[in-house]
C-alpha cells in the first residue's frame, strides 16, 4: 500500500464559515484590496480567496462577514452560503510531487458520502469545504484516510 502522509499528518476542523461569491469587475480589485488590508493575518484563521475569470470567491470566518459585505456593498452578490466547516489535512513538504493524493481525499470523501462545496490548499494543506452538518463525518473519514496510509 501506498504511503502518502507521514507523521505529522492530521486532520483540524474549523466551524462557523461563510462563502462569499461576487462577480468580478474591473471594480472588484479595490474592494478585494480594502478586504485584504483588514484581514488580521496573524490571527488563526481561515481566510482563502479565489479570483477566477467571472467571479470571485471567499471563504472564511463568520465573524468576518459583514465586514467584507460591507466593502463589498457595490459588488454583484452571486452567492451566499452559510453554516460551513473546513477540514484541513496536513500534507508532508513532497506530496505535490506524489499522484494521487488529491485523489485520494476526494474519493474518501465521495465514498463516505460526503458533498464537497469548495477545495482549496497550499503546500502542505489541503482544505475541503463541507455542510456543518457534515462535519463529524467528514472528519471521521479523513481521520481513517491518513491513518490507513501513513
Amino acid at each position: 500500500m501506498r504511503k502518502f502522509f507521514d507523521k505529522k499528518a492530521g486532520v483540524k476542523t474549523r466551524t462557523a464559515l461563510v462563502e462569499i461569491t461576487i462577480a468580478r469587475t474591473p471594480k472588484t480589485a479595490a474592494a478585494l484590496h480594502e478586504v485584504c488590508a483588514s484581514f488580521d493575518m496573524h490571527a488563526n484563521d481561515i481566510f482563502s480567496f479565489t479570483q477566477g475569470i467571472k467571479e470571485v470567491t471567499i471563504i472564511t470566518e463568520k465573524k468576518y462577514e459583514k465586514t467584507i459585505l460591507n466593502v463589498l456593498k457595490k459588488s454583484k452578490l452571486i452567492k451566499r452560503i452559510d453554516n460551513l466547516s473546513a477540514l484541513s489535512v496536513f500534507l508532508p513538504e513532497q506530496a505535490y510531487e506524489t499522484q494521487g493524493v488529491l485523489y485520494l481525499a476526494m474519493k474518501t470523501m465521495y465514498d463516505a458520502g460526503i458533498n464537497i462545496i469548495e477545495v482549496f490548499s497550499t503546500l502542505t494543506e489541503l482544505t475541503i469545504i463541507v455542510d456543518e452538518e457534515d462535519t463529524e463525518d467528514a472528519r471521521d473519514a479523513l481521520k481513517d484516510m491518513v491513518l490507513e496510509y501513513s
